[in-house]
């Protein structure tokens, strides 16, 4: 089982006991809020495995189990979508990116809020209050991408050895541990770091060709669901049409 199967069954068995005690107690039709940062057939994350899996546990879509699906682009539209969801109301709440959990944190601190989660430190973010006593309501899983950016760093320069300049692309709210983790590997390793911010598609194409014509390398992006979920197949046209080495920071 890869990593991502392993999680997603994971989530599923987590998701599965607040809404097998809420429709034992209640004798109605479990309902699952699920914040996302593209359309559901978008998604990077198989909503069909997540979905097969709860029927392990004896939800059926459309039987016993209804899936409140919501899909945003800005952390306020992520707080309006995640308080309509609680309105419903939703037994829990799946958010599938750190802009969603911090949205949903925010509609409710009642409805438990089960979170998918490659960038943030939980601790620092407040999502909870330590690791032995999280309190609140947020659990999931959550990764360490600064330990593995910098990592990629390190196996970028064993593949090229003659790589001097980098080109970084980053989300500048979410990603600065893994963007300082990004520099210090480079620094150790005698690599120049250019950083681009994450300012749109619009602004992508010029951004990758000034990097190239100063000399940039290879790419890395920076994991982030802002690029990841919806523009990652514009970035890697993009790169191949700057002729840059693309390689993604992202589980």
């Amino acid at each position: 089982m890869d990593r991502r199967r392993f999680l997603l069954t994971s989530l599923a068995g987590v998701l599965a006991v607040p809404l097998a005690v809420e429709a034992q107690q209640a004798g109605k039709i479990a309902r699952v809020g699920v914040l996302g940062g593209a359309p559901r057939e978008m998604l990077p994350i198989s909503m069909p495995t997540f979905i097969a899996q709860l029927q392990k546990f004896q939800f059926f879509e459309g039987q016993n189990l209804v899936v409140e699906f919501r899909h945003a682009d800005s952390q306020e539209r992520f707080r309006q979508l995640a308080t309509e969801l609680a309105r419903l109301p939703v037994q829990v709440i799946y958010a599938l990116n750190p802009y969603a959990i911090r949205g949903a944190r925010e509609a409710t601190k009642a409805i438990p809020i089960v979170g998918y989660d490659y960038e943030t430190d939980p601790i620092a973010a407040g999502f909870a209050a330590s690791l032995a006593r999280p309190g609140g309501n947020v659990t999931g899983v959550f990764v360490d991408q600064a330990t593995l950016s910098a990592k990629h760093v390190q196996l970028l320069r064993e593949l090229s050895p003659s790589i001097s300049r980098l080109a970084v692309l980053w989300d500048a709210p979410l990603a600065a541990a893994q963007h300082q983790a990004v520099n210090d590997a480079a620094r150790a390793l005698g690599i120049v770091v250019s950083s681009i911010v994450w300012a749109g598609p619009e602004e992508l194409s010029a951004a990758l060709r000034a990097t190239t014509l100063g000399g940039a390398q290879a790419l890395i992006v920076l994991s982030t669901p802002r690029i990841h979920d919806r523009y990652r197949g514009l970035v890697a046209a993009s790169a191949l049409k700057n002729r840059l080495p693309l390689h993604r920071v992202n589980c």
